[in-house]
């Protein structure tokens, strides 16, 4: 069967105007939802003057093109149109063999783009996708943007790739305000797409048609691929549906734009929460977000490409390459302007892990291997590896390790290979080890915690220097446990470490009070000076009579928000599916979260249980 129109759209482009449609119409094709966000303060500096993209003001579409020139992809809204269903589409396979060719409109001046002229990268073999995929590079005087033409070898399906920002000559790293392209194979034209803004190191692409999805759910669960979602569990108390916002260029399709917001957001954890309903249901509306948010994933300014080599930027060879702004130290020190998006590594979302998983799609790797080469390079050049957040370095390993476990052995110029990816899997896990795991400390030894306390600020009830926060290490242990399951088999003794944690807080004998076994703070010493408790017992008094921690029934959950121990409940999950020996952990947890008729959301819905 071929794809309906909003299956068609839902990875599109921009909003798309019609010869024949007026604009009355087209303004019911593009609701004020999700815009591009606004240059504010820095934009190309060719035109200083030039307004700032207004998406109230200016709604984003594609220029009037001919009937018989419509772009291959439709537009949700559209279905029922009858003018448009009269219309005929034009596709890239119309006219598969004459070179591509951009022209990109940049205040003013016409910049051209050439496939036959650019330099070919190499091709992508994708065995899940099963197509291969060419990439030739473009990049022509005067012109910011890097242009990446890549039609199918296997297929008449073509993408064009539009990239913003460069390591090592940049003119000016500045954002670009508002441009315009005009894509076309040979005569024929393909596209003319107004462009409200462009990120520096975010980019976007146009495509003749989305990928179709081929990954299977149960396959790739069976392979540990996925988390152990329960697929068929009875769901009594549903969380809310997801809001369906379209992507546009440089928008974000419902993504936080401002990561270090905090709080749970259904954008965070081992999947999305649209991704992990999807799985849970097969829910056509969340397929519809996880791959809109999937292209919003190249909004996000972390796509720092070598142009001497078209990878991402590799370690290995630029061992001090480094983009932490606090110190502007580096070789190369890589400036990056303010913009919209605000990345953090301790509040990262998972967008571009399963899309690949799906479809095969190596758009969707290429945006795994730059957030996870964003997030070594955002750190000081005196601290990599480091841990600087518990949640931090769980999001960053589940980021490295999706890349070591699912990269090709082989690929293209453009990407880098599996072996680099597991050579940097190794030196975390190393850095771990000595750190943490073999720390005598009772901190770690006794507590399995991660934080320094040294750092920690008086918080309330709890002084200086004295606590650490329990939930982020079960972020921690059920990255783990799946970096285990999915191959990483050498990590089961860091895993093993960190659920030792988790388990002496939810049994009973361990001398703490499961009532309350996952506190958002947690007591180690009285003061910043004195010895840190030896015991969970000793641990358990020190929070009672200073920390305020009460309870009634010991086996009772006290908190009326159960947020931290379905964080808690994951983590045993995975202890469960690695075989550690539990008592009643697990099913402490499940009767806990049932008997309130808690909304657990899907992204934490693990194995079985749950009612």
């Amino acid at each position: 069967m071929g794809l309906n129109l909003r299956e068609r759209f839902h990875l599109a482009l921009p909003i798309i105007r019609l010869g024949a449609v007026d604009k009355k119409l087209a303004m019911q094709i593009a609701p004020n939802g999700d815009r591009a966000l606004p240059v504010k303060d820095h934009r190309w500096p060719r035109d200083k003057n030039a307004p700032v993209h207004n998406p109230d003001e200016h709604p984003v579409f594609i220029k009037e093109i001919s009937r018989r020139h419509i772009l291959s992809t439709g537009a949700a809204g559209l279905a029922a149109a009858t003018t448009f269903n009269s219309l005929q589409i034009a596709t890239a396979s119309t006219y598969p063999d004459a070179p591509l060719m951009v022209v990109a409109t940049i205040d003013g001046a016409n910049y051209e783009h050439r496939e036959n002229l650019g330099k070919d990268l190499g091709d992508f073999v994708s065995e899940i996708g099963g197509f291969t995929q060419g990439c030739v590079r473009s990049v022509v005087p005067g012109s910011p943007l890097t242009v990446f033409f890549r039609p199918d070898r296997t297929s008449n399906r073509v993408e064009v790739v539009f990239e913003l920002g460069r390591l090592f000559a940049p003119a000016t790293s500045a954002n670009l305000g508002a441009y315009s392209v005009v894509i076309s194979r040979g005569n024929r034209l393909l596209a003319t797409v107004n462009v409200p803004a462009h990120y520096w190191f975010a980019r976007w692409r146009w495509q003749s048609a989305p990928r179709p999805i081929v990954g299977n759910v149960a396959t790739l669960m069976s392979q540990n691929l996925l988390p152990p979602y329960a697929l068929s569990a009875s769901v009594l108390s549903l969380p809310p549906a997801p809001k369906y916002t379209p992507y546009v260029i440089m928008g974000l399709a419902g993504v936080t734009p401002y990561m270090p917001q905090t709080g749970e957001r259904p954008d965070i954890g081992l999947l999305t929460e649209p991704q992990a309903q999807y799985i849970c249901t097969h829910d056509k509306l969340a397929l519809d977000i996880l791959r809109a948010q999937a292209e919003a994933a190249g909004t996000m300014p972390w796509h720092m490409r070598d142009e001497n080599t078209n990878a991402p930027v590799n370690f290995e060879q630029y061992p001090a390459a480094c983009w932490y702004q606090d110190q502007k130290t580096g070789k190369p020190f890589v400036a990056i302007p303010k913009s919209p998006i605000t990345i953090d590594a301790t509040h990262q979302p998972a967008l571009s892990y399963f899309p690949y998983l799906l479809t095969g799609d190596p758009y969707h790797l290429e945006d795994l291997q730059f957030q996870a080469t964003w997030n070594y390079g955002s750190q000081s050049l005196s601290y990599r590896p480091t841990l600087s957040q518990t949640r931090q370095f769980a999001w960053n390993m589940r980021t490295l390790g999706q890349c070591a476990r699912i990269t090709p052995m082989t690929v293209p110029s453009w990407l880098l290979g599996q072996s680099y990816w597991a050579t940097l899997l190794k030196a975390h896990r190393l850095f771990f080890q000595s750190n943490y795991v073999n720390n005598a400390s009772a901190i770690q030894s006794v507590f399995r915690a991660t934080d320094n306390l040294a750092a920690r600020p008086a918080d309330g009830k709890f002084p200086a220097g004295t606590w650490c926060e329990p939930w982020q290490s079960e972020f921690l242990a059920a990255v783990l446990g799946w970096l285990v399951s999915m191959g990483h088999t050498e990590w089961r003794t860091s895993f093993d470490w960190v659920i030792g944690g988790t388990m002496a807080r939810t049994s009973v004998g361990s001398g703490w009070v499961r009532a309350q076994s996952t506190p958002y703070e947690m007591m180690l010493r009285a003061n910043a000076t004195s010895p840190i408790v030896q015991t969970w017992a000793e641990a358990w008094r020190l929070n009672q009579d200073i920390g305020g921690l009460i309870y009634r029934d010991p086996n009772s959950w006290v908190p009326s928000d159960l947020t931290y121990l379905v964080y808690t409940r994951a983590a045993l999950v995975y202890a469960e599916k690695l075989g550690v020996i539990l008592t009643d952990n697990l099913s402490w947890a499940n009767g806990q979260i049932n008997s309130r008729r808690w909304k657990t959301p899907y992204k934490w819905r693990l194995g079985t249980g749950l009612t």
